[in-house]
């Protein structure tokens, strides 16, 4: 199973039946209005301003602490499910650093095919492998 970035709507939705403690879910929050504010379609957030926005009375080292210990109870009640994880880059400096969820790939839209449904069986044509010398 491919598992890509997601955005805050996909996030909530994978995390509505993992069992987590108000604590975590509330930190989840925070998380999540933090994606919610990026204008950019990059579903990453730096991990300095998720220490200003859970941790902002704690050292750096503290801070870290706490946000390695949040990625370890939401990778561990998600990952019986496979539905999420919290990941967070390995770079120095929380300015050059990234938090993100990823999830599996979402399903796409069911294609719409009611319009062909209209189309009488003596019309359809299988084609496929045939050479068509001319379309009538």
């Amino acid at each position: 199973m491919t598992m890509v970035p997601l955005d805050a709507y996909f996030v909530r939705k994978s995390l509505q039946n993992i069992g987590l403690g108000s604590a975590y879910r509330g930190k989840i929050d925070k998380i999540l209005e933090l994606l919610e504010k990026t204008k950019s379609d990059d579903p990453r957030i730096k991990v300095s301003d998720v220490f200003e926005a859970l941790y902002p009375e704690l050292s750096a080292a503290s801070a870290n602490r706490g946000l390695n210990r949040l990625a370890q109870e939401i990778n561990a009640a998600a990952g019986e499910q496979g539905v999420i994880a919290l990941k967070v880059s390995s770079s120095k400096g929380a300015d050059k650093r990234f938090v993100w969820f990823e999830g599996p790939a979402p399903e796409p839209n069911p294609a719409n095919v009611d319009d062909l449904k209209g189309i009488p069986a003596e019309r359809i044509f299988e084609t496929q492998g045939v050479f068509m010398d001319r379309i009538i």
